[in-house]
């Protein structure tokens, strides 16, 4: 005799009951979180209602009856996203109703000096869809735990920067110097040797008393490239007891530390940086080779790390794949992405697990070398995946 809603962000389970009984329920399935191949809904309506709103591209079926009472399937007759999850209404009920439909396509006003009414504006609604889609698919990619295990995220390359330049370097290997878990005193130079741009340290300014900030004009973001791209996924092993253990200050500036190696060797590989989450990277390739030789050099970077700072043991998970992704400027989603992330909870600290297609991509290369491979259950994913670990060591 009231009303009930899913929406936003949420975990969509693999099987769940809304019941409504002189009220409403809304379930609406835009930027949930849904990580098994199929959700089956079991919706009550006894003279309520049960609205479903699903992304376009998701599959719907629908069966059941509501007695003196109806349900409906409005979903538009679109083509099935690839790697979709299947998403089956089973109605029960009387008097009441039960609908699953698409979100409400926009429309832009024309805004000609003329002002005649209306334009459909296609490709704004087809980047809408998409992103309704898709939204959330990255925050599973690089969220293997739940939400509380994850730590703020890290800011990117161009926002609100300060720039240290390249003499400062005092690393043989250009990488920067932490003391101890304290801040990091110099950071690698950018991939054209001019400059290297870090995360602001609100601790440090300048000796005119600027925090270096101001009047610093942010880095447009990179494009991402289109066609099949190697995507890479990389994780800190136990970045949750380390952050209990640093604290929050040194923690901080240990991932800007990682940063700095991460991206220097992406960049010097020609990767595109897609984002940064917590102490994770989504980046993409258009060469699978590239992708590889760059997980080896952030392995190799890290480990040099490692032995100069025992006190700091930070290992990364990587895991590559190869496939089409849904691309926009600045992101990138779809099935692909999700079977990177998974990839890189298969791999242990320091090592580098891809997938068979990214390893017969780049067998032929006499500068890479793979174990033979085993077939590993992914999670959300229906069938098994072959994946190899790479022999940087």
């Amino acid at each position: 005799m009231s009303g009930s809603e899913a929406r936003g962000t949420w975990r969509a389970p693999a099987e769940m009951t809304a019941f409504a009984f002189w009220g409403g329920v809304l379930i609406d399935l835009r930027n949930a979180l849904i990580e098994s191949p199929v959700v089956d809904i079991r919706a009550w309506a006894i003279m309520g209602g049960v609205d479903i709103v699903v992304p376009p591209g998701i599959p719907v079926e629908m069966d059941g009856l509501v007695v003196m009472g109806g349900s409906s399937n409005r979903v538009r007759d679109e083509p099935p996203i690839e790697g979709a999850p299947l998403v089956r209404v089973h109605t029960r009920g009387m008097w009441g109703g039960v609908s699953v439909r698409n979100p409400k396509r926009k429309r832009l006003r024309d805004r000609s000096r003329h002002g005649r009414g209306h334009v459909h504006a296609d490709v704004h609604r087809l980047v809408e869809d998409a992103l309704d889609v898709a939204r959330g698919a990255v925050d599973r990619a690089l969220t293997p735990g739940s939400v509380s295990d994850q730590i703020p995220p890290m800011p990117k390359t161009g926002s609100r920067a300060r720039t240290v330049p390249a003499d400062r370097s005092d690393g043989a290997d250009g990488v920067g110097r932490v003391d101890g878990v304290g801040r990091v005193d110099d950071l690698d130079a950018s991939a054209n040797g001019a400059a290297a741009t870090v995360a602001p340290n609100l601790n440090h300014q300048h000796a005119d008393g600027h925090d270096g900030s101001a009047g610093a004009a942010p880095a447009a973001p990179a494009r991402i490239p289109a066609g099949t791209l190697t995507i890479l996924v990389s994780d800190i092993a136990g970045s949750t007891s380390m952050t209990e253990r640093y604290g929050d200050q040194d923690w901080i500036e240990i991932l800007q530390t990682h940063n700095s190696i991460v991206r220097q060797r992406v960049a010097d590989h020609g990767g595109t940086e897609v984002k940064a989450q917590g102490d994770g990277f989504l980046i993409v390739f258009p060469s699978a080779r590239a992708a590889v030789l760059a997980a080896i050099a952030v392995q190799e970077a890290m480990a040099d790390y490692r032995r100069d700072h025992p006190e700091v043991p930070i290992d990364l998970r990587l895991g590559l794949h190869t496939g089409e992704v849904i691309a926009t400027d600045d992101d990138v989603f779809g099935h692909n992405v999700v079977v990177a992330s998974r990839i890189a909870d298969e791999a242990d600290p320091g090592e580098i697990v891809v997938s068979s297609l990214t390893r017969d991509l780049t067998a032929s290369a006499s500068d890479l070398s793979f174990d033979p491979g085993i077939d590993v259950e992914l999670k959300g994913i229906s069938q098994p995946w072959r994946v190899h670990r790479v022999l940087w060591k």
